[in-house]
């Protein structure tokens, strides 16, 4: 640990350490070649990000905190997905419907980052107490045209504004664009009634993406600032008043990406698979055997790439 490092985001310590570090000139030519985005105005003056590692919970994240993705970023980003046929906004997926078989009949619910409001279509069904919080202005304009209540408002406001209201809070694909995700927690906390859910769900990071994937692009800053996993999860019991009920993992993937995505780390490749030249094509030829072998064994004892994450939590 040093005392240079920012204190961890979730516990408030120093016990910080340098678990990884990636150059930004590959983070902006990610997002160049995959996602034709000019991410480069997030990293003036800076070389190098770290990913720092909290000694007591497991959780990483991203150093320096000022990396993360504003309204335009995340403007531009539905764009580029929406000119290749892909929609930024999910429709309904396993962490939807694992949230909602969690939700009861007439609580009151709260999503943070609701986007366009499809999945609180979906509560409403259950509950007509529904509510949202969604910073992308346009998105929000969306949801609200489904008369849904849908505010573009930080959760430490609603949380001050109405504290110990919600039964349950939401956050899907949310937790890990948040920097300082300690904070994010407390007012979480100060927002739900007393025995009330959170429920999350986060990609899952062992350590990285799909255990492999360290310049998955959309898991880097300015979009991802932190990569949790199971057990950064179980940790926060230690510190908020908080008990994990229940996770699942969802997005499970075959043999074959399992070993093609190692393989790709292995030969140190960061770029698209269409963009690789000849000698990069060797490297991948020359680890696929090792890789196979490594995936194979990984397979035969129960330990599979999963996509996401989702937990519940239960206020004490």
């Amino acid at each position: 640990m040093s005392a240079n490092l920012p204190a961890s985001p979730i516990t408030g310590t120093h016990n910080v350490t340098v678990f990884d570090t990636i150059n930004v000139s590959d983070i902006v030519r990610l997002y160049r070649e995959q996602e034709q985005i000019d991410v480069s105005r997030f990293f003036i003056g800076v070389d190098q990000v770290s990913i720092l590692e909290c000694g007591d919970t497991g959780y990483r994240f991203y150093n320096p905190f000022t990396l993360v993705g504003d309204e335009s970023f995340y403007q531009e980003l539905a764009t580029a997905k929406h000119s290749i046929g892909l929609e930024y906004d999910r429709d309904w997926s396993e962490d939807h419907e694992f949230a909602l078989q969690t939700i009861i009949e007439n609580e009151r619910v709260l999503e943070v980052g609701c986007n366009t409001g499809k999945f609180l279509e979906r509560v409403r069904e259950k509950t007509k107490h529904v509510t949202g919080l969604e910073f992308n202005s346009e998105a929000a304009a969306v949801a609200r045209v489904k008369e849904l209540d849908v505010r573009n408002l930080d959760i430490a406001i609603l949380a001050e504004n109405e504290p110990e209201s919600f039964d349950a809070i939401c956050a899907f694909q949310v937790l890990e664009h948040i920097p300082n995700a300690g904070d994010f927690l407390q007012a979480c906390l100060k927002a739900l009634k007393p025995g009330g859910k959170l429920i999350f769900s986060v990609p899952n990071n062992e350590p990285y993406f799909q255990r492999f994937s360290k310049y998955e692009v959309l898991n880097l800053p300015p979009h991802h600032m932190g990569l949790w996993n199971l057990m950064a999860f179980e940790k926060l019991e230690c510190y908020f008043h908080l008990k994990l009920e229940k996770f699942a993992f969802a997005g499970r993937s075959g043999l074959a990406a399992d070993t093609y995505v190692r393989t790709r780390n292995m030969a140190g490749l960061t770029g698209t698979s269409g963009g690789y030249y000849n000698i990069e094509n060797l490297w991948l030829l020359l680890f696929l055997p090792l890789a196979l072998m490594k995936s194979t064994l990984d397979w035969i004892k129960g330990k599979v790439n999963n996509a996401h994450l989702s937990v519940v939590f239960r206020k004490c």
